[in-house]
């Protein structure tokens, strides 16, 4: 093994351990969106999968419609609280409206509870919200999981972006100190 190796080794069972706790005691499990999986609750189901894919309609028509989305897939979210893919919309509508960053904290971490493997860009996108949140080192931790993550493949631009947040998540705890 050589040094690199050993370094991201360590930096990913440092974020597992540090930031994630409570994925290994969490005791729910994901339950996709599928009527199967809510026998005798047709009804409610179809409400909450219509409002599901009204907020899916919203999302994709990009940041302008994200208050119509997450007022949809905030319906939804109250019959099934137990979808990651949900949670994480959720959390990324929040992220990209102003005034409500701070509540996306509490969706993504729920997906990730539900979902270990969200993909890459789920790291970044958890980092700042650990970063609006003023949680400067857990996002400094996600954000360099998240490039580490990335590995030879790793997109130059995405680099750049992560490395810029970490540095402002640097300047922050410098900030809060003071």
């Amino acid at each position: 093994m050589n040094f690199n190796s050993i370094r991201n080794f360590r930096l990913q069972l440092l974020l597992v351990i540090s930031v994630f706790p409570s994925i290994a005691q969490v005791s729910t499990n994901e339950i996709d969106f599928r009527e199967k999986n809510f026998p005798g609750r047709e009804k409610e189901f179809n409400a909450a999968f219509d409002a599901f894919k009204k907020g899916d309609g919203f999302f994709l028509r990009g940041p302008a419609y994200f208050e119509q989305a997450l007022e949809q897939y905030l319906k939804a979210q109250e019959f099934n609280s137990n979808s990651a893919d949900l949670n994480y919309q959720i959390g990324l509508c929040y992220l990209s409206l102003g005034k409500g960053r701070l509540n996306a904290l509490p969706f993504l971490e729920r997906a990730r509870s539900l979902r270990a493997q969200m993909g890459i860009g789920f790291m970044y996108d958890l980092g700042l919200a650990y970063q609006y949140g003023l949680d400067f080192e857990k996002a400094i931790k996600v954000f360099e999981a998240y490039i580490d993550s990335m590995g030879s493949n790793a997109n130059p631009y995405q680099i750049a972006r992560a490395d810029k947040a970490i540095k402002e998540c640097e300047a922050g705890i410098e900030l809060v100190k003071n």
